[in-house]
């Protein structure tokens, strides 16, 4: 017989791997919701429903709502991330932010209900809180780390660079979003991406333009 230390470890392991489960299947049906009806549509009521489940489920898991769009706002930002982390460091800085802008774009056009809760404050009164927005600007300033390491680098600061980068890239995605810039070859995209990094890289020029 198993002490019983060790029997009740074991057991509230197994109670936090099935709440991790519930809480995996109830943001995975918060996603199918924001798809299919939008932002507006996320509720308790509505993914309690989805699942049939109790609303009592989210509230003891999630806290209510705000922690339901808190949940969905980081979902968010580490799919992007995965996204990002899948562009190759290599030894050229300029063909490296050129395949993270990319990358970035992807990810946009493919979820654009997640990007609006990530940046467009598309659930009525959600407001990531600190700790959250901690763990979105993270995901940059890892690229921060990369780039340090890269040969090109002058005395600008890395993180300014990665921010100034970071603005031009949702600037641009956000406007496409919203219907300002009709542009399904990328076409503005790439010139601003061009021009942003041959600022920096003045030798890239031949090797970043519009393809």
């Amino acid at each position: 017989m198993l002490p019983k230390s060790i029997t009740v470890t074991t057991q509230e392991q197994a109670r936090e791997a099935g709440r991790d489960i519930q809480r995996r299947n109830i943001i995975e049906a918060t996603i199918k919701v924001l798809r299919a009806e939008g932002a507006a549509a996320i509720t308790t009521r509505r993914i309690a429903q989805e699942l049939n489940c109790s609303t009592k489920v989210i509230y003891t898991l999630f806290g209510g709502k705000e922690g339901l769009a808190d949940a969905l706002y980081r979902e968010g930002f580490g799919r992007l991330q995965a996204q990002i982390v899948g562009v190759q460091p290599i030894e050229n800085s300029a063909t490296y932010l050129r395949g993270v802008a990319n990358a970035y774009r992807q990810f946009a056009l493919e979820n654009p209900h997640e990007y609006g809760v990530m940046f467009g404050e598309s659930i009525p009164q959600f407001k990531a809180n600190a700790e959250s927005l901690a763990v979105s600007t993270h995901i940059f300033m890892d690229i921060v780390q990369v780039t340090m390491t890269l040969p090109g680098q002058d005395e600008d600061s890395p993180e300014y660079v990665i921010k100034a980068f970071w603005a031009l890239l949702h600037g641009m995605m956000s406007l496409h979003l919203a219907g300002h810039l009709h542009d399904p070859d990328a076409a503005v995209f790439d010139y601003a991406v061009r021009i942003f990094i041959t600022g920096l890289f003045p030798s890239s020029l031949s090797n970043t333009g519009a393809e």
